[in-house]
């Protein structure tokens, strides 16, 4: 009985394309997600099926005796998009820089305006890269304030 896979993302088991087994084989096709490609990140929503595969069905792996020929095709949906924290502190900097050079017209007030925004670009890095855990006012186990953890 020959089974053709369809996957337009991620690895597929079976891969993509066709594979031929004997009639009342149980197979498992299955594939992983999420999976990130060219950075737009993709989830599999289930799949849909002709011959032997369910008609349809949700998750990323299903069991199902071959008796005909059969073809599986993997649902996939682009997940919106979201900024990283290191991206978030990026922007922000980026928007005061440019922000604090519009308000700031004089070409004697550049040097500091680029200055600040290095310095305040410097602190949101150590921020993010920490998790807050070294920078953001705590308190210690003994109820105390403190910078950090």
């Amino acid at each position: 009985m020959k089974l053709a896979v369809v996957s337009a993302h991620g690895q597929a088991d079976p891969p993509n394309g066709y594979d031929y087994y004997d009639k009342d084989k149980l197979i498992t096709c299955q594939v992983t997600s999420p999976v990130t490609e060219h950075g737009i990140l993709w989830e599999c929503r289930g799949w849909s099926g002709t011959g032997s595969v369910p008609k349809m069905g949700q998750g990323t792996a299903v069991t199902f005796p071959v008796s005909e020929d059969s073809m599986i095709t993997w649902i996939w949906e682009k997940q919106s998009y979201k900024l990283s924290p290191a991206q978030i502190a990026s922007v922000i900097t980026f928007v005061l820089i440019v922000g604090l050079s519009v308000l700031s017209y004089e070409a004697k007030y550049a040097l500091p305006m680029v200055v600040l925004a290095g310095a305040i670009g410097g602190l949101l890095h150590e921020i993010v890269q920490s998790q807050g855990k070294y920078i953001l006012p705590n308190t210690d186990a003994t109820g105390n304030f403190c910078l950090g953890g």
